[in-house]
């Protein structure tokens, strides 16, 4: 089959040879001259030539292959059979959940699933124990289209060539929180010198509790630091396997249950002190399902009034 895919008046490529569709405004509308030859520096073939390429069918035969490489470049386009959004933390539950967050609400509410379910569109909610780097990680191989993560590992994945697009901002302005052992001695930040600390690295409250150790005159390396996520720091304070544990509100849970006693809030210091959280999307899964996007972003809007 030849091949011919036009570009108005610059060269295009038949069968493997350059030929460029030349209008002329004195002949009849309908006519169409089309030279073909070897390279642009050859001349171009005489007329009687091109009116047999013409009349034997070859011209109908290019535009066939134009509306067939068409049809296949909008085949290619056609809706996702599922949508599939990472979540950075672990989730809770028999069919895990999050909290927190109006993208939590809207994953409870099964709002994105009833938005696309008129398009036969499923949904998967994917959970990642390794939070934002893990994210990233699935991100960079194509394993999910969207992402629900913090400020830092977002800032990082576009730092290292991840195409992604910001597209709004959930569970802004939250705090970190410090936490010990019930019966510890620390009473406050600057308690922490030399002490066995948790903090998830790679994720965004590492960079508040960074921010936090800095006001109060410290850095990690005063510090034993222990890179633990969430679940395992938990039951490391728990079983009074470290010191402290830098994390989020699910601190409170272990305070409820006795395990535990929250000792410091971030918010307290000011706004500066707090750490973001966002959705956002591949930048290629955007410009092939733009409207597909735009449902999954009136979901969670929806789902913060």
């Amino acid at each position: 089959m030849r091949r011919a895919t036009v570009h108005g008046d610059r060269p295009v490529s038949i069968d493997g040879r350059e030929s460029r569709i030349v209008r002329q405004e004195a002949l009849k509308p309908t006519t169409i001259y089309v030279a073909v030859h070897p390279s642009k520096h050859a001349p171009p073939l005489p007329p009687h030539i091109l009116r047999h390429h013409m009349t034997s069918g070859f011209f109908k035969r290019a535009l066939g292959a134009v509306f067939l490489v068409f049809k296949v470049s909008h085949a290619q386009a056609a809706e996702p059979a599922v949508v599939r959004i990472g979540i950075a933390r672990q989730g809770a539950g028999d069919l895990p959940t999050f909290g927190g967050s109006p993208a939590a609400t809207a994953q409870l509410q099964h709002r994105v699933e009833d938005a696309l379910q008129p398009d036969h569109i499923k949904v998967e909610w994917l959970f990642f124990k390794g939070a934002g780097p893990a994210v990233n990680e699935a991100l960079a191989n194509k394993q999910i289209d969207f992402a629900y993560q913090g400020d830092l590992p977002s800032v990082l994945g576009r730092a290292n060539g991840l195409k992604t697009h910001l597209l709004l901002a959930s569970n802004v302005r939250a705090g970190v929180y410090l936490a010990v052992p019930p019966d510890s001695d620390i009473k406050s930040v600057k308690d922490l010198k030399g002490k066995r600390v948790a903090i998830f690295r790679g994720t965004n409250l590492q960079l508040v509790a960074d921010n936090v150790l800095k006001e109060n005159s410290l850095t990690e390396r005063d510090l034993r630091v222990i890179n633990l996520d969430t679940a395992a720091a938990q039951a490391a304070l728990a079983s009074k396997g470290v010191d402290a544990v830098f994390s989020d509100y699910m601190l409170f849970k272990l305070q409820r249950q006795g395990l535990a006693k929250v000792v410091y809030a971030s918010r307290d210091d000011g706004l500066q002190l707090t750490h973001q959280a966002h959705l956002l999307v591949l930048d290629d899964f955007e410009t092939a399902h733009p409207d597909v996007v735009q449902k999954v972003v009136t979901s969670v809007v929806q789902a913060a009034q």
